[in-house]
Parts: structure tokens; sequence; C-alpha cells
């Protein structure tokens, strides 16, 4: 089933490029327990209007380039962000992968909810499967040992978003 969801990404990934061609973009390379600021100007001095989650997808291209950061729209804020940290969208939640450090996959988002199974470190395959909370992800993980396909939750903290980028 995970193996279906990321081969319909990919499919879709493919006619979002055609059909938008780099009109949108997504945060990527950023930690769960960090955000990428959007500000007035493109600047680090700029004034901060908006931070971006670090699974956020969707955002405006308004394709203006300067010193390294691009115009971005989300909803109706527009500002600057520094390109290093925008993707291509690849989907309604992102994919993941953990730090350094292996991560519990939980039935539900607590420390005391029961461990589903222990998911190594730097681990790719993690489909996003929802709105994370602030420090909680619920995830789509396929064990590459038993092709298993299991729902849990995963802490925010331990995650990257990534995209692929068709650029």
């Amino acid at each position: 089933m995970l193996r279906q969801y990321f081969v319909s990404l990919l499919a879709s990934l493919c006619v979002m490029s055609v059909a938008q061609a780099g009109s949108m973009y997504a945060v990527h390379n950023v930690r769960g327990d960090d955000a990428l600021i959007m500000r007035d100007r493109p600047s680090k001095q700029g004034e901060a209007v908006e931070s971006l989650e670090f699974n956020e997808t969707f955002i405006e291209n308004l394709h203006e380039r300067e010193n390294g950061w691009c115009k971005v729209r989300l909803h109706t804020i527009e500002g600057w962000a520094f390109c290093n940290y925008l993707g291509t969208p690849d989907g309604a939640y992102p994919a993941y992968q953990l730090k350094q450090e292996p991560m519990n996959l939980r039935k539900a988002p607590s420390l005391n909810a029961p461990v589903l199974l222990e998911i190594p470190a730097y681990s790719f395959n993690i489909a996003g499967n929802g709105k994370c909370t602030d420090k909680w992800c619920p995830v789509l993980y396929q064990d590459p040992r038993t092709y298993q396909e299991l729902r849990g939750w995963v802490a925010r903290k331990g995650l990257y978003s990534w995209t692929i980028d068709l650029r």
C-alpha cells in the first residue's frame, strides 16, 4: 500500500510539475522542531511576516528571486523565504526522513502510547498521514524488512521534511 502511495505520489508530482510549471513550493530540509521564516524583504534583517512549518506545502511561487531569496505567498501573506529551503511539493503531506537516532512509532501521539516498532535512524520510507500537532506527526511507515505497512505517530522533533525537486 505504501509502495502504491509513493508511485501515485510520483505520478502526481510529474503531472503537477507540468501543469504548474514551478508555480508552487514546499518547505524542505527543515527539522521538525524548526520553521522557515518568511520575511518582508530578501534579507536576514527583514522583519518576520510568517513562520512556515517544516512540512508546509503549496506555497505560491511569485517568480521573483534576489540574492538567494524567493518571493512567495502563503494564503494571503506575501514575503521572502530563503530559496535553499524551498522545493517542489510532493503531495498533500510531505515525506519524511529521520534524523540520526532511531525513533519509536507509537499507536497514539503520546509517550505513554504503546510502541508499534522502532524505526531505524536515517529511514526515509515515511509518509505524512495528516496534519502534525506541535509535538507529534501521523505517519505511514513501510518496514523494509517485512514490507508491513504501519500507521502511527512519531515525535515531530526527530523528522526532516524532504521533497523531490524536478528542476
